[in-house]
């Protein structure tokens, strides 16, 4: 700590005008690594900044200026992105092609540069008619998180519109080439439409619902049975109907569903639903 403050009040003016920092910090015994890193950080922006915006790759500028520091250069690969990734993007630069321009990219600026990409140019395709897969392969999008932000671009899009105006999910997913997990799970919640919910609330089993539309397991069947218990369940248990019929008629069999219907008084012994999934 009394290294830090030495380098912001005394060594910082050195490291400014010039100085060679590994020089500096050799001369005034600085041996602590969160003050090493910190003249580091002067030299990136005094100097080093200077030479990334210039279009010098940002490895390059870390050997010129002896910077060896993983958060300076995790600064160095961000500015290079910042600074060049969006005009290469708008010329019709693929992200390998990018990267080769910056002089390579750690793992963490290959996803910030994808999920840019999908933010400024691959987004829209998907958003519109093109599949998942067509454009990762036209941009070079590989990593996960690159194909989680373009999936979910797709779902934000026609993908989305296509189930909620009650399109089967499976169907738009294989169209789309939609894979990640949590995308398929978002896709499915867009099944539940207007139209599904009033059957729901009409009193429609929700067993059957999610057979003929494939939503079991997952949020989606329990978003589904918590609706149904929320509505008709409760209210026919209000009129004095057995809850465990109730679910039974209404295929309510997720544990978490079926405890809406439980009446207090077993509430409040600790009732168990999930052990009464069947009827005696």
């Amino acid at each position: 700590m009394l290294q830090r403050r030495f380098v912001r009040e005394r060594v910082s003016r050195l490291v400014e005008t010039g100085r060679d920092w590994r020089r500096v910090a050799a001369r005034h015994h600085i041996v602590d690594p969160e003050a090493r890193s910190l003249m580091q950080h002067l030299v990136v922006d005094r100097f080093a900044e200077e030479h990334v915006y210039d279009g010098v790759p940002w490895r390059q500028v870390a050997e010129i200026f002896d910077l060896d520091d993983s958060g300076v250069g995790d600064r160095l690969q961000d500015l290079a992105i910042d600074y060049h990734a969006p005009a290469l993007l708008k010329k019709g630069y693929t992200c390998d092609q990018i990267v080769g321009d910056l002089g390579g990219l750690e793992l963490s600026g290959r996803i910030q540069l994808e999920r840019l990409c999908v933010e400024m140019v691959a987004g829209d395709w998907v958003r519109d008619r093109a599949t998942c897969d067509f454009v990762a392969m036209t941009y070079r999008i590989d990593t996960q998180e690159g194909r989680l932000a373009l999936e979910q671009c797709a779902i934000s899009g026609l993908a989305g519109q296509r189930v909620w105006r009650g399109e089967p999910w499976y169907v738009v997913a294989r169209q789309h080439t939609v894979r990640c997990d949590e995308m398929i799970e978002a896709l499915r919640a867009h099944t539940l439409n207007d139209t599904i919910i009033a059957c729901v609330q009409a009193g429609i089993s929700c067993r059957k619902i999610a057979d003929e539309l494939a939503l079991q397991g997952g949020n989606t069947e329990l978003e589904l049975q918590l609706i149904s218990a929320s509505g008709p369940g409760l209210e026919r248990v209000s009129r004095g109907e057995d809850w465990r019929v109730v679910a039974q008629d209404l295929g309510i069999d997720l544990p978490e569903a079926r405890s809406q219907l439980v009446p207090p008084i077993y509430r409040d012994r600790r009732f168990d639903a999930s052990n009464h999934r069947k009827l005696a």
